[in-house]
């Protein structure tokens, strides 16, 4: 769970350099435990 939240962040960041984190865990798909640990490559 940890890791996928992880690695979603870390795509984020290289799309957004300079981003706040908190702009990261604003977003629709982290409003959720399911959603945010939700594995995009399953």
């Amino acid at each position: 769970m940890q890791e996928t939240v992880e690695r979603k962040f870390a795509e984020w960041e290289k799309r957004n350099p300079g981003g706040s984190p908190n702009d990261f865990f604003t977003q629709p798909e982290f409003r959720t435990i399911e959603s945010a640990t939700k594995d995009p490559n399953e």
